[in-house]
């Protein structure tokens, strides 16, 4: 009982190592995610199975990298053609992870605990500690496979697991990798993580006590349940097209997983090898994946009409785009806020559309209701994805964060909220003229004028829109753009009083509906002002 105790807490370290590694890395290469899930260069089947590989790699779990996927799908983020080639590709990335758990061992643990503790100390640069800090959780890997490695071998000694170890020898090898892939997927479902039962994989590997076969059907399993995690938990929460697309996958994975065994089976009687157990599992598995390509290239067409015949887009209607998918075992909070950072770019650029239309709205000597109600349209759409951001990143902080990811999750609600109160703000104006235009007419100076004032926080929002799209901003344009604003409130004021005099003799609503359009320009000013400094943080 106490080295079954010793196993289960070298795997306790191991999760613990794979949550800070998997910390470690996001923090290191996060412009790389963005980069990977928003690559719009990702248009041929290569690049984006790569793109997969890369993302379960830095992930460092080829289920959160999948997870992310399938969020990205969810809320209408990445293109549906690179969907399944990123899905394909992370079984490679868990064959990289399971190499470099190869190479486990308490000495290599140590040694690297050490050198993270010695470089933390001598310095305190950021990038330094997020170093540290992969380190440390490599470390913690290492020493989790270490100690289930040692309480392992002690167990082996017991007679029921050596009588149990000798029934191998008589079996088949089809009925070897059959019970390697139930007893693989029995411990994926239970722990409901790929990198950990690919960590009891090494152990069993480098322990040399059970069969090639066994440990390569192992192997399959837990790639073959990471599917079925990413499919289960879709179905659960996502879309119709968010769970077709993550149903397919698992497809062509079974498919692949069933032709493999029996090719392995063929080729075993005819072919003699030389190579050792840990090359013989990792081709195998190569194997595995490079047939579940063949699958998808054949009957991706046959597999699509298949899955959308099951899961209609007349099912599940109401379900939100932009949705926390998943826990926090299986997505972690850096690959959360990528999600919530693509999805604000989206706002942005409806926000940048709604600037485009108000301004011919402005500018038409026809107040049309047909173009009024588009503005209100993408007011409606607008308000919707600030409260879909909202309830994802309080999912997210809920499930516990740093200080650092939690002034982000401030800082990303902020900039929504902005957002959406921008586009209040340029409804009200364009309702504020329109009631205006019902009763009488601007004058060219005044039309022209109240153009104006519009162009320069439109200009403005342009500016912003650059800061996120990757521009620096200088101290001198952040001087610039708070003088800027604070000009242009004065003329808005000015020009409400200016009015208020020209017109004093008249009705008292003209009054009241342009002094409203200056009020939402000036508040409109005031929003875009703040996300122009949040993002030039």
């Amino acid at each position: 009982m106490q080295h079954i105790l010793f196993f289960i807490s070298g795997l306790a370290i191991f999760y613990y190592g794979q949550r800070i590694i998997s910390a470690g890395i996001q923090s290191l290469g996060s412009q790389s995610i963005k980069h990977i899930v928003s690559d719009i260069d990702g248009k041929n089947f290569v690049v984006n199975f790569w793109n997969g590989a890369r993302l379960s790699l830095l992930a460092f779990s080829p289920t959160m990298a999948n997870l992310v996927t399938i969020g990205l799908v969810n809320a209408n983020l990445i293109k549906q053609k690179r969907v399944l080639p990123m899905f394909l590709g992370s079984s490679l990335g868990s064959i990289a992870i399971f190499i470099i758990l190869v190479f486990s061992s308490q000495e290599t643990a140590l040694n690297l605990m050490a050198f993270a503790l010695i470089l933390g100390l001598i310095s305190r640069n950021l990038y330094i500690r997020k170093l540290c800090k992969l380190l440390f959780g490599l470390a913690f890997l290492f020493l989790g496979v270490a100690v289930m490695h040692e309480s392992f071998v002690n167990l082996v000694t017991w007679k029921y697991i050596q009588n149990f170890i000798v029934l191998f020898i008589d079996y088949s090898l089809f009925t070897n990798m059959l019970i390697g892939l139930t007893v693989g997927s029995i411990i994926a479902v239970i722990l409901r993580s790929q990198t950990m039962t690919l960590a009891i994989v090494v152990v069993l590997l480098i322990s040399n006590l059970f069969p090639t076969s066994f440990c390569f059907a192992m192997l399959t399993a837990s790639s073959l349940c990471s599917f079925v995690i990413n499919f289960d938990t879709a179905r659960r929460n996502a879309r119709p097209l968010a769970i077709r697309l993550s149903l397919g996958p698992l497809i062509h994975y079974s498919v692949a997983t069933a032709a493999s065994f029996l090719l392995i089976v063929l080729i075993d009687h005819n072919v003699q090898t030389d190579l050792d157990p840990l090359n013989l599992v990792v081709l195998g598995f190569f194997f595995v994946n490079i047939l579940a390509i063949l699958n998808y290239f054949f009957f991706k067409n046959i597999i699509s009409e298949m899955v959308k015949g099951l899961y209609p887009d007349a099912k599940f209607k109401d379900r939100p785009k932009l949705k926390f998918l998943g826990d926090r075992r299986h997505i972690s909070s850096t690959m959360a806020y990528v999600l919530v950072e693509l999805e604000i770019g989206k706002l942005m650029d409806i926000v940048s559309r709604m600037f485009d239309k108000c301004y011919e709205y402005v500018e038409s000597p026809t107040k049309g209701a047909r173009a009024l109600a588009k503005i209100k349209d993408y007011e409606k759409i607008i308000d919707n994805i600030q409260v879909e951001i909202n309830e994802f990143i309080s999912k997210v902080i809920s499930s516990g964060v740093e200080e650092e990811e939690s002034r982000n999750a401030i800082k990303l609600m902020q900039i929504a909220s902005d957002l959406e109160q921008l586009a209040d703000s340029l409804d009200k104006l364009t309702t504020m003229l329109t009631k205006y235009y019902e009763n009488w007419q601007l004058s060219a100076d005044e039309s022209e004028r109240l153009l104006n004032f519009y162009k320069e926080v439109q200009n403005l929002f342009a500016e912003s829109l650059s800061l996120y799209e990757g521009h620096i901003a200088s101290e001198e344009d952040v001087e610039r753009v708070i003088h800027d604003t604070r000009e242009l409130k004065k003329h808005l004021m000015t020009e409400r009083e200016d009015f208020a005099k020209v017109h004093h003799n008249e009705d008292g609503r003209k009054h009241i509906y342009y002094s409203d359009m200056m009020t939402s320009i000036s508040v409109v000013r005031a929003n875009v002002r703040d996300i122009y400094l949040l993002l030039s943080k």
